[in-house]
């Protein structure tokens, strides 16, 4: 009984353990040595506001010299040439920087070997440059958020008993990305917003329309019009998206959610314009109602005097 009791803090405590290590896994940088990139470079750990590209290249160059540096005396000569090449091509990747994006899963980083976009991860590009894309577009078929360790595939132990490098300097290469929607991804609360604003104008836009072409002028409408149109416009700045920068790559829009700021611009100011004639008419009609009248006036005294009279009808 009493080892029973011993046991179960145990298997408590390793549980916890594996739970924290799938954390970290879900946060850091690789999961064989975590952010220890940036720890080396900037003394502390990342925060959401570090660039992606950035973190990446930081971990590639760490790695690269990690594994540069490493005492070889124990391959052939055969291992060690290749093993120089596959770092070289590491090297020219980074250089590159065009790394994939996570598009699938955003509850933490996950590796990627080739995205939708057609990047290519760095141990990717290491198969790819030696083995062939075909190859590469193999593992990515069945492993394309797997991390290299639970790849079982024979061509990929093949390859990596040819590299020069092991399996865990291999898994040290592969880095992790973070979550990254599409670039036309609008979020959903903006597209019901604008969905709802949109066909309130739309209406409001065609209800004084009519009232135009029958010469009549509702003051509400033009109310209504003018708040609406002005509230969609203010909408559509607001969520004018700014280009994403990224490290020494060019610049991404998200292109839909920029499209549907400027419908939104667009609505909302064919509806402020035309209720803002509404409002025009309605005043103009308002002043054919008012007359004036100038007339003089004795004072008792040898002067007259001058008045003016308004008459305003409601």
């Amino acid at each position: 009984m009493k080892s029973i009791l011993l046991l179960f803090p145990a298997i408590v405590l390793l549980s916890a353990c594996t739970r924290q290590q799938a954390s970290d896994e879900l946060h850091t940088i690789n999961p064989v040595i975590g952010d220890q990139s940036y720890l080396a470079m900037y003394g502390e750990e990342p925060d959401a506001g570090v660039s992606e590209h950035d973190r990446i290249a930081i971990h590639l160059a760490y790695v690269e010299q990690l594994l540069r540096q490493k005492d070889v005396s124990g391959l052939s000569a055969e291992e060690r040439i290749q093993r120089s090449e596959m770092l070289d091509l590491l090297h020219e990747y980074r250089e590159g920087r065009q790394y994939p994006s996570n598009y699938d899963h955003p509850e933490g980083r996950r590796p990627c070997f080739i995205d939708r976009d057609g990047n290519i991860c760095a141990v990717g590009y290491l198969v790819e440059q030696s083995a062939g894309r075909e190859l590469a577009e193999q593992i990515n078929a069945k492993y394309q958020y797997d991390y290299i360790r639970d790849m079982d595939l024979p061509e990929l132990a093949d390859w990596v008993a040819g590299s020069g490098l092991s399996l865990e300097e291999v898994a040290m290469i592969q880095p992790t990305y973070g979550y990254y929607p599409p670039v036309s991804y609008i979020e959903p609360s903006y597209g019901i917003s604008s969905a709802l604003l949109g066909g309130v104008n739309m209406s409001l836009s065609a209800l004084n329309s009519i009232q135009m072409i029958k010469g009549n002028s509702s003051l509400a409408l033009g109310i209504l019009g003018v708040a609406g149109g002005t509230g969609q416009v203010i909408h559509g700045f607001l969520n004018m998206p700014e280009e994403i920068v990224y490290f020494n790559a060019p610049p991404d829009t998200n292109e839909g959610q920029k499209v549907l700021s400027l419908v939104n611009i667009g609505i909302g100011t064919t509806t402020t314009i035309l209720s803002a004639y509404q409002l025009l008419s309605n005043c103009h009609k308002k002043d054919r109602s008012t007359t004036w009248n100038v007339f003089s006036y004795p004072t008792g005294t040898e002067q007259a005097g001058v008045g003016i009279a308004m008459v305003k009808r409601f």
